[in-house]
């Protein structure tokens, strides 16, 4: 019996050490693992030689609407940017219409003082011719004449009055297209398919006025207008030569009369460079600069400062950093500003400051 009670001891000691040493070791790999670092996950923004990247997967770039376009070679001169104001047509067509007016006034008051004289002349050879008219008669068409010839010459000055106004105001070329009843040019003028804009060409510009100039339009897209003539009147706001273009109006539709835009004349003697235009859609502004994200990989967006001194078509041209082949943003940009300025988790492996 004693011997019985010695096993069944052994044994229960043999439980409960087993049992401590289950909860030891269970505590232990709790304690190890509550104090191992977490394993690093993917990073979404990183720098690379500088430049802030963000990493956004294709599935998302396509969910999200990112799109991108190739920048191809583009070459590039050095311009003049002018101050251009869209001219007010309204006074040229009311004077067009009052000239009109006083063409068929000289045309029917010539007509009537015509009949007048040959009435005139009949009632004095009769007169003269034995007194077959009444002197009475003969002194009514008389002063019938000289009445009609009045009215003639005054519908006669009206009209050169109206002409040389036409030609103080707007100069001798839009002054002829006024006066001409089949100007094609004056035509699309009424049709609203042509803008005027008056040009004032800074007094430092060496050479006579480009014949083809861009001109700042809807959206600040370029379109390009052609040199009419020397304009009348300069702006008095704006010093320096004006002169008169024409440009077409484009599918945007056309500029409200008085506005001012920029206009851009190729600077003379001056070589073109090369370089690629970054469109305007792809510029994003942060920190007080704009720029753009070049895509460098399937997955990766590296946002690249662009400069803006070179206004061109669409965009504006450089010829660095962003170069020939390299495909910008032009679709999703901000979005992807957005995710570069998410605040992340403490243990992010991203240094950028912009990040915090």
């Amino acid at each position: 019996m004693k011997r019985f009670t010695v096993v069944i001891a052994l044994v229960v000691g043999l439980l409960v050490a087993a049992a401590a040493g289950y909860v030891i070791r269970g505590y232990t790999q709790a304690r190890a693992a509550s104090s191992a670092t977490p394993a690093s996950a993917p990073q979404s923004v990183t720098k690379v030689n500088g430049a802030t990247v963000v990493t956004v997967d294709p599935a998302t770039q396509q969910h999200s609407g990112i799109r991108t376009q190739q920048l191809s070679s583009a070459l590039y001169r050095s311009e003049v940017v002018a101050s251009a104001m869209v001219l007010d047509l309204q006074p040229l067509i009311d004077l067009r219409v009052r000239y009109a007016a006083a063409q068929a006034e000289r045309a029917a008051t010539a007509a009537q003082a015509e009949v007048a004289r040959h009435e005139f002349d009949r009632t004095g050879a009769l007169f003269r011719d034995n007194q077959n008219m009444s002197l009475k008669a003969y002194q009514a068409a008389e002063a019938t004449y000289r009445a009609e010839l009045a009215r003639a010459e005054a519908a006669m000055a009206t009209e050169n009055n109206l002409r040389g106004s036409l030609r103080t105001q707007f100069g001798d070329s839009l002054a002829q297209w006024a006066m001409d009843p089949r100007s094609a040019a004056f035509q699309r003028l009424l049709n609203r398919q042509d803008i005027l804009l008056r040009v004032s060409v800074p007094s430092g510009f060496v050479g006579a006025p480009p014949s083809k100039i861009d001109v700042s339009g809807v959206d600040n897209r370029r379109q390009p207008a052609e040199l009419v003539a020397r304009a009348a009147q300069s702006d008095p706001a704006v010093p320096g030569d004006a002169f008169v273009y024409r440009s077409a109006i484009t599918a945007t539709g056309p500029i409200a009369a008085g506005t001012r835009v920029s206009a851009f004349l190729p600077a003379p003697a001056t070589r073109a460079e090369i370089g690629v235009v970054v469109p305007a859609d792809a510029l994003i502004w942060y920190g007080g600069q704009p720029w753009a994200y070049v895509k460098t990989a399937p997955d990766r967006f590296a946002r690249t400062p662009v400069s803006i001194s070179a206004p061109a078509n669409g965009g504006y041209f450089v010829t660095q950093p962003i170069q020939q082949g390299a495909q910008v943003v032009i679709q999703g940009a901000q979005l992807l500003l957005s995710e570069e300025l998410k605040p992340r988790a403490s243990g992010s492996a991203c240094k950028d400051p912009e990040c915090d």
